[in-house]
């Protein structure tokens, strides 16, 4: 805890701001070898999911935007409260804002480490959002992969083959 100033918008952002620095970021950031693919482009089971800018997701009770606002404009208002999560770049800035996103987006997030392949990222999804009936599960994880793509919080990284030795390795159907 801190020693606050007694104006709650104040503490709260304070809270706020201990929990971005004990939350954990993504240690990898995108490989510069590897060619990132377009949103909407066909991803395939070994593509690497990887949060963007190496950011943290932060769960927080408050609605951080609302109290910054309220701060500069001096304004006091119902804060609104509920659980929240934020993607929270590791230098934010107008240009990487702090942004927040659905329960399902995070959870998505959380699992794009730079470690996992699309294909082990749906199969860790099976096992933290429960999807009936399951034929339809891969759909709807993959739908959301998609999403955090498209809200830019995740990017999905191709290998491409090495050339070593007149051999092309890592190519589908070589080995």
């Amino acid at each position: 805890m801190h020693s606050a100033p007694h104006n709650r918008k104040v503490a709260i952002l304070l809270d706020f701001y201990a929990a971005v620095s004990s939350a954990d970021a993504c240690e990898q950031s995108p490989n510069s070898d590897d060619v990132e693919l377009e949103c909407g482009e066909h991803t395939m089971p070994m593509d690497v999911v990887i949060r963007k800018n190496q950011s943290k997701i932060v769960e927080f009770e408050w609605d951080v935007h609302q109290i910054i606002e309220m701060v500069k404009e001096c304004r006091n208002e119902k804060l609104n409260r509920g659980q929240r999560f934020y993607i929270v770049p590791p230098f934010f800035s107008k240009e990487t804002p702090i942004c927040e996103v659905s329960i399902y987006i995070a959870k998505v997030a959380a699992l794009c480490d730079g470690t996992r392949t699309v294909s082990e990222t749906v199969e860790s999804l099976n096992d933290i959002i429960k999807v009936t009936p399951k034929s339809e599960s891969e759909k709807i994880y993959m739908a959301l992969i998609e999403e955090a793509r498209a809200e830019e919080v995740i990017v999905i990284q191709r290998k491409i083959p090495s050339i070593e030795h007149g051999n092309i390795l890592n190519s589908p159907g070589q080995s």
